[in-house]
């Protein structure tokens, strides 16, 4: 099973727990069943070795001296980005404050104690690089990123204009720490001021906050005028399909769960003719995270024009990994098709302790190529990531398909996700599993899948797809 947890949230007020956990004894847990398990770490860490052990170093004793939950929090996070890779992460398993029915100054007084920074837009000027002003796309923030050296941050976003209820001026809204891969590890505070940590990347004028957060556009910069040019497409968080014209069909697919195969297969049954008489389809997969292979399988009928070859994946042997496939043999929900399959997985695991167990590669050969749809437009984006890229890689292989939209996440070297449970009971660690048999010779992971057809910035997308797809 492939998915990517993308809320890291410390639901407590003013982000901070009163709960008590030793930050030493969490990162030492993390560390060794990184080291036992993740499929990434000889790839990883044999690289720059030198580098990764004074990093790991300076993590460990930072671990050492830090009391306060939140920011230890952050110390295994930020050791964890080394790997770049975002099925492996750490995770809070509680859910955000509800302030439901508070007025606006209970709310106000609830978030009072927040840090704050005083600080005057007039005297904040233009620098160049991360520090300046800064507008949020899609958003009313508007904050100011100085300088403000910690031991767990190099600078602070602080609020200058906001709703004046969850957020006031002066508040710190981001903290940013430079990281070795010239980008920024950030703790980013929601609008109930829950933390979520995100690696940031500093392109041009532009913030770009990884896990579906919004991004940030420099005022004082030419592109300061982007945010207003940003499309304000609505995307479906639902499963469905409904007809846009004569001639053009929208799927939309927001998830490769295995608990939504049953809807999308559903679905496709109910349609399938009508599917199957038009002959152009958009089939969107923006947003989606993944989930698991089969989920896509009764999608590939309409793509389907050639033999598809998907390379595999090797699984690393060890007792937690072969714990998750054991747990998915528990699982109701995991359709019964793919457990025999799983067992001799198991067994093959078993057999070959602390080693790759490399699996056959996937060949797709369908006896019948569907006359329609004819033209198929994949939408993609930065938030397609895990199983969704699979799902891509064997879309872009078929005549029918054009990939549209922006590059995809780039998630999809090491999968096959499993979690643990730390020490600190309210945290929970993933960690991948297999290694992609591309590697070395054709990397995915923080690059992504590229588009076929890249949709400019502040288009409809889906209007731009049926454009396209009328010149067919």
């Amino acid at each position: 099973m492939k998915h990517i947890v993308l809320l890291l949230l410390l639901s407590i007020p003013g982000g901070i727990s009163q709960a008590q956990c030793n930050c030493f004894e969490n990162f030492e847990f993390v560390y060794s069943k990184t080291k036992q398990n993740y499929a990434g770490w000889n790839d990883k860490t044999s690289v720059n070795n030198q580098e990764f052990l004074k990093f790991t170093e300076s993590q460990r004793q930072k671990a050492k001296v830090e009391t306060e939950k939140k920011y230890c929090f952050k110390i295994i996070h930020d050791w964890l980005s080394y790997f770049q890779d975002h099925h492996t992460q750490l995770y809070i398993k509680t859910a955000s404050i509800d302030l439901a029915g508070k007025s606006d100054q209970e709310i106000r007084d609830y978030f009072s104690q927040s840090e704050k920074i005083e600080i005057k837009e007039s005297a904040v000027g233009s620098p160049v690089g991360i520090e300046g002003i800064w507008q949020m796309v899609g958003g009313n923030y508007r904050i100011a990123i100085v300088k403000s050296k910690t031991s767990h941050r190099d600078f602070a976003g602080v609020v200058l204009h906001a709703d004046s209820v969850y957020w006031v001026p002066g508040q710190i809204k981001i903290e940013l720490t430079e990281t070795p891969h010239e980008k920024f590890s950030t703790t980013f505070y929601m609008r109930d001021h829950s933390m979520r940590l995100a690696t940031a990347t500093l392109e041009q004028n532009e913030l770009r906050l990884e896990g579906g957060l919004n991004s940030f556009i420099k005022v004082s910069s030419d592109s300061s005028e982007r945010s207003s040019a940003k499309s304000n497409e609505t995307i479906s968080n639902q499963t469905e399909i409904k007809k846009l014209n004569a001639s053009t069909l929208y799927f939309r697919v927001p998830t490769f769960n295995h608990l939504a195969k049953s809807k999308i297969d559903s679905l496709i049954r109910l349609n399938h003719d009508l599917i199957t008489e038009i002959p152009n389809l958009i089939l969107d997969v923006r947003n989606n995270g993944g989930g698991s292979d089969v989920t896509y399988a009764e999608l590939i009928q309409f793509i389907y024009t050639n033999k598809i070859m998907l390379i595999n994946n090797s699984i690393w042997s060890s007792p937690d990994n072969i714990q998750k496939f054991e747990n998915i043999l528990k699982d109701p929900e995991y359709p019964k098709s793919g457990k025999g399959y799983i067992r001799n997985l198991i067994k093959k695991l078993k057999a070959n302790p602390n080693g790759f167990v490399r699996k056959k590669d996937n060949v797709i050969r369908k006896g019948t190529v569907l006359p329609n749809p004819k033209n198929i437009v994949v939408l993609i984006n930065r938030q397609c990531g895990s199983s969704c890229e699979e799902f891509v890689m064997a879309a872009r292989q078929s005549t029918k398909v054009t990939l549209m939209g922006e590059n995809t996440a780039g998630v999809l070297d090491y999968a096959n996700v499993h979690t643990l449970d730390l020490p600190c009971a309210d945290w929970g660690f993933q960690y991948a599993t297999s290694r992609s048999n591309r590697l070395p010779d054709f990397p995915i992971d923080n690059i992504g899948i590229a588009p076929n057809v890249k949709i400019p910035e502040g288009k409809n997308w889906v209007e731009f797809a049926i454009d396209y797809l009328k010149k067919k």
